[in-house]
């Protein structure tokens, strides 16, 4: 089932994700405007991607159950952040802590993952294309996204772009 990489993700709201969109857009980066705006939970960092062997139907019946122990989050965006060594920027989150918590749910509900180098940093990424130099860099540390707004949608995405929305659940605890 999951012969490409398998992402799940937590979705930007409008307008949050016309921003995003816009900005990745006015880069240049066509890899990063082509693909869902959006802030990884699985995928290119802490546990990697969904197992290639790991059965669709228990992995949605675990979305489900995680999805409905789980409030909506509001979160505001902080400064752009470029990855070491890389020309990955992004847009951290000024309080992670929800979203943490929510990676660390999929991390212990038994879903089979992929191996990956990276450490888990929640973030939205503005921009991947290389070379990017010094002045684009300095106008992109201006960036500002200003205001809180509330993820409540998980959605599973193969990648690479065009990716395929395979699943979405809605995060509906009252907790």
């Amino acid at each position: 089932m999951f012969d490409r990489d398998t992402y799940i993700v937590l979705e930007l709201p409008e307008p949050i994700a016309s921003t995003v969109h816009k900005i990745r857009a006015e880069q240049g980066d066509d890899f990063q405007a082509s693909m869902p705006t959006e802030i990884t939970i699985v995928g290119s960092s802490g546990v990697g991607c969904i197992s290639q062997d790991q059965d669709p139907d228990e992995l949605f019946k675990v979305i489900d159950e995680i999805a409905a122990s789980t409030s909506p989050i509001t979160v505001s965006f902080d400064k752009v952040h470029r990855f070491p060594g890389t020309d990955i920027v992004v847009m951290k989150l000024k309080d992670a802590t929800l979203v943490r918590s929510l990676h660390q749910k999929f991390v212990e509900s038994g879903i089979k993952f992929q191996d990956t180098n990276f450490a888990y940093e929640p973030h939205c990424t503005l921009r991947s294309k290389s070379p990017i130099t010094d002045q684009e860099m300095e106008e992109l540390s201006k960036l500002k996204i200003e205001g809180s707004f509330t993820l409540h949608t998980l959605s599973v995405y193969t990648m690479p772009p065009p990716g395929k929305l395979l699943y979405t659940a809605e995060l509906t605890s009252n907790k």
